[in-house]
C-alpha cells in the first residue's frame, strides 16, 4: 500500500503542483483496494478546494469519467 501525505492546502485552495501530484496519483493506482484510496484522493482535492476550483475540478473530473466509460 502507498502511502499518502497530504498537504494543508485548504485555507489559499489548490496548488497546481498538488493537484497534479494526486491527479497522477489517481490515474497509476491499482491493485485491490485501489478504488477506496482513489475516492479518497478525490475527496481530500473537493474538500482542498474554493468554490470556483471546485467548479473547474468537479466538470474536469466528470469529462474524463466519461470519456474513459466510451
Amino acid at each position: 500500500m502507498m502511502p499518502f501525505v497530504f498537504v494543508g492546502c485548504s485555507d489559499k485552495g489548490l496548488s497546481f503542483i498538488v493537484l497534479y501530484i494526486i491527479i497522477f496519483l489517481v490515474s497509476v493506482i491499482s491493485g485491490s483496494g485501489s478504488t477506496g484510496r482513489r475516492k479518497i484522493l478525490v475527496l481530500h482535492l473537493i474538500r482542498s478546494c474554493r468554490e470556483m476550483e471546485m467548479k473547474f475540478l468537479v466538470r474536469t473530473l466528470v469529462s474524463h469519467q466519461l470519456l474513459s466509460s466510451l
